[in-house]
């Protein structure tokens, strides 16, 4: 039997072999008996190999089923094997390589968001430029992505492709590209699942020296520009000790410096545990070289987006005046919007001694207004179903003074 013959009935089995013993046999895979299959590749020429590798390349660029691309990754693995041991050309090589990159591309767009499995999966690529195309397919879905689990593992899976990309010499723009996803999907997750904000009750290690020792860390994240504020306050002698403007998030790590010309110079790194609260971190400043901290989280501004709305809202379901309390004190929230997609409110307390004035964002799908004046202070309120009817409620808090308080407001009637 010539070999023309033999890739013929190589293919012909590969379609109908697998039904030839009843359906409990049925193969649902392309390559069914991949060691068989390698033995008669073994009997053809290189062209031929060649042939039969690119028809499973057409025939499977757009597979979807998790099962099928494993199969081909293996497949593949394999045909690589035995043209690399029976000295094929390298254009019959890298069409394995292909068949492998495609289905690991694949798989890892369509399998479970898992940052594990995606992260294995994307260190065999052996190709940059299908390492750049996972990453710049991820990019383009964040938008879509509602769900924070999956989020998250997307956060943790582009830290890891970053590392790797940057490990195997990858041009700069590539590792840049994971960078990027990592720090996008990091501001889809804290915009949906804020676990970050809030108050931390923490403790240094070793004795103060040269600074006041601290004892709460306060995040606020601006609710009326890209903000991101950490404040270390000491609550013995009511003073910030640190504060830090326009820090960076990404995952689960925070990190800022401040260079002024008339005060101590510093940076800081912390990371979070968000199942547990845990915080710990360090601080670098020209008085002392290192200050670790370590603590848990006491009040999260997640509470508030906990919960579901009554009913469906819409943008304009924010605007208006609302009769409530604030730190305890009576009064109305007036809010407006003059800006797409942005709300301006102040609070008039009844009997005049208290003015603030807020800019913020309303979230109409989670029903949650979110407010900041000065990016000291942050007013977070939901609308939610209580004992006593339908009500905003939340909470304010303050980066000054790290103290949390109720809020609760209903409609001016």
């Amino acid at each position: 039997m010539n070999n023309f013959k033999k890739l013929i009935l190589l293919f012909v089995c590969m379609v109908f072999c697998s039904f030839a013993f009843g359906e409990e046999n049925v193969c649902e895979v392309p390559v069914c008996d991949i060691k068989q299959t390698v033995t008669e590749l073994t009997e053809l020429n290189e062209n031929q190999r060649y042939n039969f590798v690119n028809k499973l390349v057409v025939a499977h660029k757009e597979s979807k089923d998790p099962v099928v691309l494993e199969n081909l990754i293996a497949a593949a693995d394999a045909f690589k094997k035995l043209s690399k041991q029976l000295g094929d050309a390298d254009w019959v090589v890298r069409e394995s390589s292909t068949l492998a990159n495609n289905s690991i591309f694949n798989l890892a767009k369509y399998s479970e968001v898992n940052a594990q499995k995606m992260t294995a999966l994307f260190k065999r690529l052996d190709n940059a430029t299908k390492r750049y195309e996972v990453i710049a397919y991820w990019q383009g879905e964040i938008s879509s992505i509602e769900d924070v689990s999956i989020l998250n593992e997307l956060v943790i899976f582009a830290d890891n492709a970053k590392e790797h990309t940057l490990s195997v010499g990858d041009e700069d723009w590539i590792p840049r590209a994971a960078g990027k996803l990592a720090s996008d999907t990091t501001v889809k997750l804290t915009s949906l699942d804020p676990v970050h904000e809030g108050v931390y009750k923490v403790s240094i290690e070793g004795e103060a020296r040269k600074y006041l020792a601290f004892d709460q860390v306060v995040i606020l994240d601006s609710s009326s520009e890209k903000n991101l504020m950490v404040y270390f306050l000491s609550t013995k002698f009511n003073r910030v000790v640190f504060s830090y403007r326009d820090t960076l998030i990404v995952g689960n790590t925070i990190k800022g410096k401040t260079l002024p010309n008339n005060d101590m110079s510093s940076q800081f790194s912390l990371s979070f545990d968000r199942q547990t609260g845990d915080i710990k971190g360090i601080i670098n400043t020209t008085r002392s070289k290192n200050i670790t901290f370590s603590g848990k989280q006491i009040f999260t501004n997640r509470t508030v987006f906990q919960g579901a709305t009554p009913y469906m809202l819409e943008p304009n379901d924010a605007i208006g005046d609302f009769v409530g309390h604030i730190y305890g004190v009576k009064g109305v929230l007036s809010i407006e919007s003059f800006s797409p997609n942005k709300y301006s409110a102040s609070f008039v307390a009844d009997n005049g001694a208290l003015v603030i004035d807020f800019q913020g964002k309303f979230f109409p799908k989670n029903g949650v207004i979110s407010l900041t004046h000065g990016n000291k202070v942050k007013l977070t309120i939901a609308l939610r179903e209580t004992d006593a009817g339908v009500v905003w409620r939340g909470y304010s808090y303050s980066t000054q003074n790290g103290k949390v308080v109720k809020a609760t407001f209903q409609p001016l009637r």
